[in-house]
């Protein structure tokens, strides 16, 4: 029996709202018919159906909000083997994949062997910086209200917001004025 049948609304609703309307995995709005995962696997026994681990079956605090497809793929595994999974993706689209591969030796995408992070993973530091020196400030701050203004969020506000108080007395006029359209977008 799907979840969202065992859940009541207000349960449901929080798992929604816990990373605003997002996929806990790829960050993507979710969609009508969005999935709750369990983010430790309850189990299920395929024969008889029974769950093997009950105390995780009922508890919010082991719920994601999930798209249909990321938590399809996720299935039974843990977040690390889901990661995992998730990193073969690539040599198995190079062993299996004939579009793929075409794609590729037309330069019409690039791998990378970047780490996989989950979007719930990011989202407490949305820049994944560190704190800029003097001389990077400004783009820094360009990078910050590009972000801002593609996908306002609160982090994203906290950070800026903390950022141009720790440094605001090394700008020169011009800048000063260049970021009074930032603190507009902080306030918004």
């Amino acid at each position: 029996m799907p979840i969202n049948k065992l859940m009541n609304k207000k349960d449901r609703q929080a798992t929604f709202e816990k990373y605003n309307g997002k996929c806990a995995y790829c960050g993507c709005e979710l969609l009508k018919g969005w999935h709750v995962d369990h983010i430790e696997p309850i189990v299920r026994n395929w024969i008889n159906g029974k769950c093997e681990k009950p105390h995780l079956k009922n508890n919010i605090e082991n719920y994601n909000p999930s798209c249909s497809s990321c938590n399809i793929q996720k299935n039974s595994y843990s977040l690390e083997q889901f990661r995992s999974n998730i990193k073969q993706f690539v040599s198995s689209l190079n062993q299996y994949s004939t579009q793929y591969k075409f794609a590729k030796k037309y330069g019409l995408l690039k791998e990378t062997d970047i780490e996989v992070k989950f979007y719930f993973e990011t989202i407490n530091n949305p820049m994944e910086e560190t704190e800029p020196a003097p001389e990077q400030i400004e783009a820094y701050c360009q990078k910050l209200m590009a972000k801002l203004k593609q996908e306002p969020n609160w982090e994203l506000r906290q950070e800026f917001g903390t950022m141009l108080m720790r440094h605001i007395n090394s700008f020169t006029e011009e800048e000063k004025n260049r970021y009074e359209e930032l603190k507009r977008l902080l306030h918004k």
